[in-house]
């Protein structure tokens, strides 16, 4: 008898369940799994770090613990984090944490005054956040992981929408998002390698 009139009394509220959250649900999965990809122009100058130390591996192929002194070296700039990488270490499949940044151009560098000399002015990157996202593909880098000189590398990588959605894009727009012809990709931090290349060093 008890456990009938708990089941009756149920009813109602497991109707409501039913079919209220079914709309807002729907919603929250297409916000979560839908991703868009984002091309990214990398500066020239655009660092590349990974977030690991590379693994070392001695003469008869075995990985071993890396030295005081490899890791210095494997460091570079002891003022950047991570460690040193190259162009040609960005593979399809990564997750990486990109930093952005707009090139500001100095104004005029003349100064008024007879005698007095002009002195240069550098430009200087405006930071402008950053965005973590899947590699999808990199463009205008030969096999050698150098820049094209007739194309301007791209980084393009794979974000979720709500992150779009942030930014400011729009999430529903249909084919790549570019962020903009004067935003630049400043770094480029390799946080985890593919699936495939875990597997293959785990054994």
């Amino acid at each position: 008898m008890f456990r009938n009139s708990i089941l009756v009394g149920s009813l109602p509220v497991l109707a409501m369940l039913i079919a209220l959250p079914s709309q807002t649900m729907a919603q929250r999965v297409r916000a979560v799994s839908a991703e868009r990809n984002v091309e990214i122009q990398l500066a020239d100058d655009a660092i590349i770090r990974v977030q690991k130390a590379p693994k070392q591996i001695d003469d008869k192929g075995k990985p071993v613990t890396p030295t005081h002194e490899q890791l210095k070296a494997l460091k570079g700039d002891p003022k950047q984090p991570g460690y040193a990488a190259e162009l040609s270490d960005l593979k399809v499949g990564q997750i990486v944490q990109v930093s952005l940044g707009k090139l500001k151009k100095p104004k005029d560098t003349s100064t008024s005054g007879a005698g007095d000399e002009k002195k240069p002015q550098k430009s200087h990157w405006t930071s402008l956040g950053e965005i973590t996202g899947r590699v999808a593909k990199v463009h205008g880098v030969d096999d050698k992981g150098k820049g094209d000189k007739n194309a301007q590398p791209t980084l393009v990588i794979s974000v979720d929408t709500v992150l779009l959605a942030r930014m400011g894009h729009n999430p529903s727009s249909h084919g790549n998002v570019t962020l903009g012809a004067d935003v630049f990709a400043t770094k480029a931090m390799i946080l985890s390698q593919p699936a495939t290349d875990k597997q293959s060093s785990s054994k």
